[in-house]
């Protein structure tokens, strides 16, 4: 008996089963997504797995009352992508839809459950998780001068929820004539106890804008927004910063400092 081709066989099956091992193991998370009244929400894709993946995002069914801001989703190994999903209800008292997540060798699913209720940020308040917690840091430099050159550092601030989730934190305000200023949202994936730390940018337009308000003697102030999500809903919390420089009165000079005072 020839025996040459179950070695052939043995070693395809072999084969087949390293490329199985290589697929990577990922989840959407979280899942399901509950939306209270129209809001954006961040899903991410978390590969747990040891090899790169390319996945197209869709939701079914298309045209829905829900959307996403990205076609594909590449996820490094023992990383994430992030998903902004937003929701614009259909006047029903609930709306649904399903995440996709495709890969060549995966596909994920998460649901999507909106509610036409209010809740504008995602979800409502006070069901969320049971604790969020936010520490900022006093005084930090945003923009300085070291050894001659111009450096520039995002505005951190540390936010620690009871549960599994995600932390989302942003900064709005308005000078004197009423220009927009503000510090780009960050959010993340938590990890309930753990805590995350997050870098708002301060985009150079609202820089600029800073700087005029300063130089002219007036304190200009941007109201923090936080929270901690889960499938329950969201617990909100919040700071408000009073923004500084070297010179404190007429005129403007470096550094250019935010202070926090939490709410």
């Amino acid at each position: 008996m020839n025996s040459r081709p179950h070695i052939k066989l043995f070693a395809f099956v072999s084969v087949l089963a390293l490329v199985g091992a290589a697929v990577a193991a990922a989840e959407i998370t979280p899942n399901p997504v509950r939306f209270g009244g129209a809001s954006v929400k961040s899903v991410f894709i978390v590969n747990r797995g040891s090899t790169k993946a390319l996945y197209r995002i869709s939701i079914d069914p298309p045209r829905s009352v829900f959307t996403v801001n990205r076609a594909s989703c590449a996820v490094a190994p023992h990383g994430k992508c992030e998903i902004r999903v937003r929701y614009s209800p259909s006047g029903q008292s609930e709306d649904r839809a399903t995440l996709h997540a495709v890969a060549p060798s995966d596909r994920q699913d998460a649901q999507l459950i909106g509610h036409s209720g209010s809740g504008g940020g995602g979800g409502g308040t006070g069901n969320g998780p049971k604790s969020c917690t936010l520490h900022v840091a006093r005084h930090q430099k945003l923009v300085k001068r070291v050894h001659g050159k111009t450096v520039r550092s995002p505005y951190q601030v540390s936010l620690m929820s009871s549960d599994d989730g995600t932390v989302t934190a942003q900064a709005v305000g308005k000078t004197a004539s009423g220009k927009q200023i503000f510090l780009e949202n960050a959010n993340s994936f938590d990890t309930a106890g753990n805590g995350v730390v997050l870098k708002l940018k301060l985009g150079r337009g609202s820089e600029n804008l800073l700087r005029v308000e300063l130089a002219a003697g007036r304190s200009p102030t941007m109201t923090l927004s936080a929270s901690c999500s889960n499938d329950n809903g969201t617990t909100p919390v919040g700071a408000k910063l009073h923004f500084s420089d070297g010179k404190r009165g007429k005129g403007f000079k470096l550094p250019l400092e935010a202070d926090a005072t939490v709410k």
